[in-house]
């Protein structure tokens, strides 16, 4: 038979060691969400991510986004979001060739940065995205990324990834490829 006092020091180490978790987790995890929850006023980026999505309906990949991936004011803080909103705004851009009905992927999201529900994937990409960067109205991210489509899709895209739901082009902060990755594949 275990003598009593043996046992209450058992639960008294066992407790002491779950408090000792908790606080730790406490101080932790505040360090660790805003790590994955940056959000600098500037960011000079050093790489982005061109992003695909593949579109069950039309067997093609779509135009995601554009993903700041690092600053230089925090290399190892990655995917900068929501940066300096209140300084923008957001107008639909001119799209005489309707690049975004035809080329973007298709879908509604919640707004994060702003707190919209129901807003097209462009939109929510400029305010998450763009908003990191310093490419400015949506007229201007849209020109960008029909340049990107027009240098990586064919050459990169089309070749690459069959069988993934996603297609990631990593490129450098004047835009020039450093690689492809293939992300989920297709079930």
């Amino acid at each position: 038979m275990l003598n009593k006092t043996c046992l209450n020091m058992s639960y008294y180490k066992i407790t002491m060691r779950l408090l000792y978790v908790i606080v730790i987790c406490a101080i932790v995890y505040p360090f660790i969400k805003s790590i994955k929850n940056y959000s600098p006023t500037k960011c000079t980026v050093t790489n982005y991510d061109l992003t695909f999505l593949f579109d069950q309906n039309s067997q093609t990949f779509k135009v995601h986004g554009l993903w700041a991936e690092i600053c230089t004011e925090c290399p190892s803080c990655s995917y900068p979001s929501c940066c300096n909103i209140k300084n923008i705004t957001y107008e639909y851009p001119d799209d005489p060739s309707n690049f975004i009905g035809n080329y973007w992927f298709n879908t509604t999201t919640k707004e994060e940065c702003m707190g919209i529900s129901d807003v097209i994937l462009f939109e929510h990409e400029y305010y998450k995205h763009i908003s990191c960067t310093n490419i400015g109205n949506t007229t201007n991210f849209l020109n960008l990324m029909i340049q990107l489509y027009n240098k990586y899709y064919v050459s990169n895209v089309t070749t690459n990834c069959k069988g993934y739901n996603q297609l990631w082009i990593n490129i450098d902060q004047d835009f020039n490829y450093n690689n492809l990755t293939c992300k989920e594949p297709i079930e």
